[in-house]
């Protein structure tokens, strides 16, 4: 009978343990939700584009440094070119800049690249994008404001407030 108790006792302790370190947030995965927006591209009521933008300096500040401005883009276009390397930010139709700025550089990843980075909550169905801008928050400390244009519609703004202090708190031990 002691035997049993025993074990029950120690089944429900180490239950408990694992089921109070499952609740605990992912820090990480915290941040890079918490560094990303959301946006599309309308014409009517018909959506052009839809595309999910992670500031990489805010979201991975140990990764990405602060020589440049880094953006991952997942972006998904309805009606994209047909040839590979014109798809997605590489279409002619569109384009991005960060306070009317053009980006230095445009790389497309695959998966693999997005898996080896380590991001989250990526599309299947999108095209993954590292952009890099010159520098801006050490200009002027205003919000950055990401845009992307498509030709004959309204661009679609993305605000990235990087004057405030978004250190996250961790949630443990609440």
């Amino acid at each position: 009978m002691r035997i049993a108790l025993f074990c029950f006792c120690l089944l429900f302790l180490s239950g408990c343990e694992v089921y109070h370190n499952a609740m605990q947030p992912d820090v990480v995965a915290e941040k890079h939700i918490q560094s990303t927006r959301k946006g599309e591209i309308l014409n009517g009521l018909q959506t052009e584009a839809v595309f999910l933008v992670t500031y990489l300096n805010e979201a991975y500040p140990k990764q990405f440094d602060k020589e440049a401005e880094y953006f991952f883009v997942d972006i998904y276009i309805t009606s994209d070119s047909l040839e590979l390397d014109k798809r997605g930010l590489m279409n002619p139709l569109y384009s991005i800049r960060l306070d009317g700025i053009e980006p230095i550089s445009i790389r497309r990843l695959n998966r693999d690249d997005v898996a080896h980075y380590g991001f989250v909550n990526i599309s299947p169905w999108g095209g993954y994008f590292l952009v890099t801008f010159p520098t801006q928050q050490q200009k002027n400390k205003q919000p950055l404001t990401l845009t992307l244009f498509k030709k004959g519609l309204k661009e679609s703004n993305l605000i990235f407030d990087v004057t405030k202090n978004n250190t996250l708190k961790s949630l443990r031990g609440l």
